[in-house]
């Protein structure tokens, strides 16, 4: 029997190897086709269209050897850390609008940023702080802690209450900064990562 092509295969950064005729039929079963590719990104929590079919070249099956560095970006991804500080006066919170510029820009968040390799979740926050506003800030305890997936990347967010602060708050990186009285806070347009604790903060919930 001549040997046929399948309609699809997953493309995902593997290396292809060549086999004989009666050598590729067992292999079929293990290629990644039609609704293998949907169970694929569900398992590994990969957003739609992560991985895509692809004609394969040359008319004959082979055996799939997965590359291990885009194999585990893909499907072994660990979220991006970031640390945000929840600090109040009064009955508001500070919130920060985000640079038209940037990504997601003009969507509002709480100070923060992203912690460096072997760096101290409390001593992060301390050091965004002072980059972003020039305060130095008594960070408390964590009050929140949420994982996302937005198109473009994978983090995990956790939240501190900032028991105080010390020095003249300038705004250095944003478009606006802005103290906002807690029960107005689900009417400002936030990142995604942040709209439930946002929520439950205009709820009388944690600080």
């Amino acid at each position: 029997m001549r040997n046929r092509t399948p309609a699809n295969r997953v493309q995902c950064g593997t290396v292809y190897s060549n086999y004989g005729t009666r050598r590729n039929r067992s292999y079929l079963s293990k290629l990644f086709i039609g609704s293998e590719v949907k169970k694929l990104q569900g398992r590994h929590g990969l957003p739609p269209g992560t991985i895509k079919p692809a004609a394969v070249p040359g008319g004959s099956l082979r055996q799939p050897h997965i590359d291990a560095t885009i194999s585990a970006s893909m499907t072994e991804q660990q979220p991006i850390l970031v640390v945000a500080g929840i600090l109040q006066r009064g009955g508001s919170i500070l919130i920060c609008q985000r640079l038209r510029a940037d990504a997601y820009g003009l969507q509002w968040e709480f100070p923060g940023g992203k912690v460096e390799p072997g760096e101290d979740l409390r001593t992060a926050l301390r050091r965004e702080l002072e980059e972003e506003l020039a305060i130095q800030a008594k960070v408390g305890e964590e009050v929140f802690r949420r994982r996302h997936r937005y198109p473009d990347r994978y983090v995990e967010v956790v939240f501190f209450a900032l028991e105080d602060y010390s020095g003249e708050m300038l705004n250095r990186v944003f478009e606006a900064i802005e103290w906002a009285p807690r029960h107005t806070l689900p009417q400002y347009n936030f990142l995604e990562a942040d709209r439930e604790l946002v929520n439950r903060l205009a709820r009388g919930e944690f600080v």
